[in-house]
């Protein structure tokens, strides 16, 4: 399955550098305009940890992080209703979710509601630092390191220990 990401994830994974982690456990994540617009205000705003995520995200298939647009005129509806009660990023990785059957990596609460509600599938950044422990990607050692550097940064988790996360 697909997977599109919203800043909240890959902000997190950037934070602590570690944006292999996405590359590795699903070989490539798809990034709207609306998020990559994002990225690039975060950047600017001084966050400079998001300049590689910046730098990954690529047009084609050869890129990991691929920048994705609108295919169809009901993609794009779909964001316009999303977008009324979310954010631009969020309603842009549902309404691809809603109309390509992609998982949606968010730590939004709203947009997870929603995802949720609709029947679409949704994960998070504890699920990805959970699935890369899972995998033998990390120790649960290092992941609960990283989750700690990501609370330090501002991440808001509801868990302190990934062995918590069901």
């Amino acid at each position: 399955m697909a997977r599109v990401i919203n800043n909240t994830v890959l902000s997190n994974v950037s934070l602590v550098g570690r944006l292999d982690i996405l590359r590795d456990l699903f070989g490539k994540v798809y990034v709207t305009h609306e998020v990559r617009e994002e990225v690039l205000r975060g950047i600017e705003e001084g966050y400079a940890f998001l300049e590689r995520a910046e730098v990954e995200i690529k047009i084609g298939e050869d890129a990991w992080l691929e920048l994705v647009g609108f295919d169809s005129p009901e993609e794009e509806q779909s964001f316009r209703e999303y977008a009324r009660t979310l954010g631009y990023g969020e309603a842009s990785c549902l309404a691809l979710a809603k109309h390509r059957g992609w998982l949606v990596l968010t730590d939004d609460q709203e947009a997870r509601r929603v995802l949720q509600r609709e029947g679409l599938e949704v994960t998070g950044t504890l699920g990805v630092l959970r699935l890369a422990v899972e995998n033998g990607l990390l120790t649960l050692e290092e992941g609960n390191a990283l989750l700690q550097e990501m609370v330090r940064g501002g991440y808001h988790s509801p868990y302190e220990d990934l062995g918590d996360v069901s």
